[in-house]
């Protein structure tokens, strides 16, 4: 199979070095069959070899094979006229002129086929020779044109696809910065209660107690919670005013959303329990943010919101119906929506999968938890 697919690599790589050396051959076997002598066979051989080197000189080439040709038919007349493989040489010569150049150079270099048609035996073959190669020529030109707009158009998607990677980039950025500022909120409250409780243990210490184990359970538990947050910190970032928000306020942040219209309906499954702070801010996070999009996307929509308190995991579902015309939310801005959600859930080890399935949008995430 990968002989096969190099093959045919090579053919349509050098599928025109192919054909123009099937011209050649044509136009030497055709006077070898008419016991032409070697002179005349040879002079037939060098009539397509500059179109060999047509991508280096792709005005040069095609003009050097109607000159040849053209001072054949001048000074040989007698094997001009002996077939017709001159004339593909000078049809195919005239397509390459016209497809490899600007049109108004190519016309120039087009009036090097004049000796050639002049050299005719006739006006109607004359007439004949003109016709093919104004013809050949102006598909020529047609083929520059398309490949000049398909060029043009392909510069045009290479620069969206740029702008589209750097929107993404900034999106994530974004994301991961905004995660970063509510992260410091909870490492540094959770510095606190450690120094808080360090002091306690010394006062303890210091007036000869000597049962300040509590304390030092204290400063051990939050310096584990810390050193997990700020394992996750990407970048340093001034802190946030922000509320530090949690599962407990899922309710609370359904009932917002149906208040803009979305059709939401919120079911709890598993007992809750005390989650470290990040995970309990990413998990509602997460929420907010497949909630947004689908009212964003799909519009005021039945949308179902399922929070799963697992052994081991939770698990996030949020599942709307999609809008009348069928469109897909987020489909008009992908990954935007997506980008945020992907960093949270990579930062804890968890899961996303999001998209339509059975006639709504699917949005579920499984994050682990102690």
């Amino acid at each position: 199979m990968a002989i096969v697919e190099r093959a045919r690599g090579a053919v349509v790589a050098h599928g025109g070095d192919l054909f123009v050396g099937v011209l050649i051959l044509t136009a030497v076997a055709e006077r070898v069959v008419l016991g032409r002598r070697l002179g005349v066979i040879a002079v037939a051989a060098t009539w397509g070899l500059p179109l060999l080197a047509r991508r280096r000189f792709p005005l040069l080439a095609p003009v050097a094979v109607l000159v040849l040709i053209g001072a054949t038919a001048l000074a040989i007349p007698a094997t001009y006229h002996d077939t017709g493989g001159e004339l593909l040489l000078a049809v195919t010569a005239v397509w390459m002129l016209a497809a490899g150049n600007p049109p108004a150079r190519a016309l120039v270099g087009l009036t090097a086929a004049g000796p050639g048609v002049a050299a005719a035996g006739s006006a109607e073959e004359a007439a004949t020779v003109t016709f093919l190669l104004l013809g050949s020529f102006a598909a020529g030109v047609v083929h520059h044109r398309d490949q000049g707009e398909t060029a043009l158009l392909q510069g045009h998607l290479d620069e969206l696809e740029r702008t589209r990677q750097s929107s993404l980039e900034a999106a994530a950025a974004a994301e991961r910065a905004r995660i970063a500022r509510e992260l410091h909120d909870i490492v540094a409250h959770s510095v606190s209660v450690m120094t808080v409780q360090a002091g306690a243990a010394r006062l303890q210490l210091a007036h000869g107690r000597e049962q300040p184990l509590a304390s030092v359970t204290a400063v051990e538990e939050a310096t584990t919670t810390a050193l997990d947050e700020l394992d996750r910190l990407v970048g340093l970032l001034g802190p946030e005013e922000q509320p530090i928000r949690g599962l407990d306020d899922v309710e609370e942040l359904v009932a917002r959303m149906r208040e803009t219209g979305l059709d939401a309906h919120l079911s709890v499954e598993g007992e809750p329990r005390p989650l470290p702070a990040g995970l309990d801010l990413a998990l509602y996070r997460l929420l907010q943010e497949a909630l947004t999009n689908a009212r964003k996307h799909a519009g005021p929509v039945r949308t179902d919101v399922g929070v799963h308190h697992g052994i081991h995991e939770i698990q996030l579902r949020v599942v709307n119906d999609l809008p009348a015309g069928g469109g897909r939310p987020g489909s008009a801005q992908r990954g935007h929506g997506l980008v945020g959600m992907r960093e949270r859930v990579a930062m804890y080890e968890g899961h996303l999968a999001a998209g339509p399935r059975a006639g709504r949008f699917h949005v579920e995430v499984r994050l682990p938890a102690p």
